[in-house]
């Protein structure tokens, strides 16, 4: 994984020599960070709005896709991906996910003949398909065995390209492949499996764990705070799914004001963040929500639920005098 931090002060050519680099030196993946300072960064530089710089880039990185054959990925993925539908965001040149003619942008409707509704589920079945078990490479010894499973490491995936759907299949020790760099060498690794390349996202499964803590608490009126990356991605969640049904939930975002600057990762809020958010959605006016919900991710960093600051998630309870719950959540960095 090669990664490039854009800044205003970076020209585009640079971006476009850096990928041409990376590709001519088979790069596995290019990701491409969109950059952030916050208020206490000093020095002299220029000051920018991510919502004006960060559009530019991601226009940008869409034309080199055309023209380079290295997958190339956006950092945060959720800027510019909302849904959490099955697509497939590149392959590793030469892999066998390339070599079955497999682009970015195709979409997997199933994996092993089983239907998949979001890229999470789609990765997580293409891993833990039957012949994909207990893959090892050609030539290396295990300890463990499955004699029901093959040991090849095959998957079969139905796709769709536009208005055609059709079935290929992978064999993750394809000779070919296994011949070529860098798929030899990441062969192994699940993040790459068949040279799929595929970004993670929120879990369906996040939903159903916020539904638990609504109906374990009791909940009828909630509010969810989330973050401004990743907002548009739970409300396109929730319009595909009855998991909220029967609760009255509002979903705010706190602003990053501990950070501040052009930071607008959820990941990077703070306890002090989530108590303006309450007392913002307070001053709306209207009954207080009977249950606070917040991501686990920002408190993720400390064993004992403390975020950067190092204040402990509960204080946003004793601070605002409501009942909060963390829902669990992988750390997206979004």
């Amino acid at each position: 994984m090669s990664n490039v931090v854009m800044w205003p002060s970076i020209p585009f050519d640079d971006l476009d020599r850096t990928v041409a680099f990376l590709e001519e030196n088979r790069a596995t993946v290019v990701r491409v960070c969109l950059g952030g300072y916050s208020r206490y960064l000093e020095g002299n530089f220029e000051r920018f709005e991510a919502k004006d710089f960060w559009p530019k880039v991601v226009e940008y990185v869409d034309r080199l896709r055309d023209r380079y054959r290295v997958p190339i990925l956006i950092e945060p993925n959720a800027f510019v991906q909302t849904s959490t539908d099955a697509f497939i965001d590149g392959v590793v040149v030469d892999s066998p996910a390339d070599e079955a003619g497999l682009q970015r942008g195709d979409l997997v409707l199933a994996v092993d003949g089983r239907p998949v509704r979001s890229r999470t589920e789609m990765m997580s079945r293409v891993r833990r398909s039957r012949d994909a078990q207990r893959y090892r490479q050609p030539g290396v010894a295990a300890a463990a065995e499955n004699g029901a499973a093959s040991k090849t490491g095959t998957v079969s995936l139905l796709v769709r390209r536009g208005e055609r759907t059709f079935e290929v299949q992978l064999d993750r020790s394809l000779a070919r492949s296994m011949s070529s760099y860098p798929y030899r060498e990441i062969a192994a690794f699940n993040d790459f499996a068949y040279g799929l390349v595929v970004t993670d996202s929120l879990r369906f499964s996040s939903l159903l764990e916020a539904r638990r803590l609504m109906e374990k608490h009791r909940a009828k009126r909630v509010l969810l705070l989330s973050s401004m990356l990743m907002e548009p991605v739970v409300s396109t969640m929730l319009a595909k799914t009855d998991a909220f049904a029967g609760f009255d939930v509002s979903v705010r975002v706190p602003e990053n004001r501990y950070f501040g600057g052009s930071i607008n990762i959820g990941d990077l809020l703070v306890v002090s963040d989530f108590v303006a958010a309450v007392e913002s959605f307070r001053a709306e006016g209207g009954a207080d929500p009977d249950l606070v919900l917040i991501p686990a991710s920002p408190f993720a960093s400390s064993p004992w639920g403390r975020d950067l600051t190092g204040r402990p998630w509960l204080d946003i309870e004793r601070n605002t005098g409501l009942p909060v719950a963390l829902i669990p959540c992988p750390n997206l960095i979004y």
